[in-house]
């Protein structure tokens, strides 16, 4: 995985965030980007496991997949971020909450094809947590998957939050997966569930 330097990154703003991450926007080799930064301090384990995860995502070439930058580490190496493509509309769901027509139907299906390159290849790559807030929207009006395989960095830390999406195995484990690819199709079914109802 490419590691930006933080001085290659200029015009830092603050854009949104959610429980875990802050995302600033910021100016990059004539890009503007979005800067997912932890809002904890990763230990040097879990630094090494987002390094693993991200080269996973990484190899998935999909239009409707978001694609990794890099990743970098600000404040004298302090907290650990990705960097990756800005999308101001943000996710589905808040396009969705704030009247935002779209084409919910072609997202699903861009969505749907994603997932199964995902898990076309060998071995399977699995997303673990499909949902919502995690399929960003472009300006042209197309679904872009992202954080594939990050929600193994803290899979028991968002169970409160994540338990609408997650399949019943994935919930009440005996010694299985984290997550699987059956696991991602019962989410996908249950954010089809969460969006469809807002229109």
């Amino acid at each position: 995985m490419y590691t930006i330097p933080e001085k290659d990154l200029k015009n830092f703003q603050q854009f949104d965030g959610s429980a875990y991450t802050d995302i600033s926007r910021a100016d990059y080799r004539g890009s503007i980007v979005a800067i997912r930064r932890w809002n904890r301090e990763l230990s040097g384990d879990q630094v090494e496991k987002l390094y693993m995860l991200l080269d996973i995502w990484a190899r998935l070439n999909h239009p409707n997949i978001t694609k990794i930058f890099g990743v970098c580490h600000l404040d004298r190496n302090r907290w650990a971020a990705i960097v990756v493509p800005l999308y101001i509309n943000g996710n589905i769901t808040k396009c969705l909450e704030r009247g935002v027509k779209l084409d919910v139907l072609k997202l699903l299906t861009q969505v749907a094809s994603a997932l199964k390159t995902a898990h076309s290849m060998s071995p399977a790559i699995i997303h673990g947590n499909v949902r919502g807030s995690n399929i960003l929207i472009s300006n042209y009006g197309d679904a872009h998957l992202t954080d594939f395989g990050l929600r193994e960095l803290n899979p028991h830390g968002d169970i409160d939050t994540a338990c609408r999406w997650l399949a019943p195995e994935i919930l009440f484990p005996e010694d299985g997966p984290w997550a699987s690819a059956a696991g991602d199709v019962y989410s996908f079914g249950m954010t089809m569930f969460e969006v469809s109802p807002i229109q």
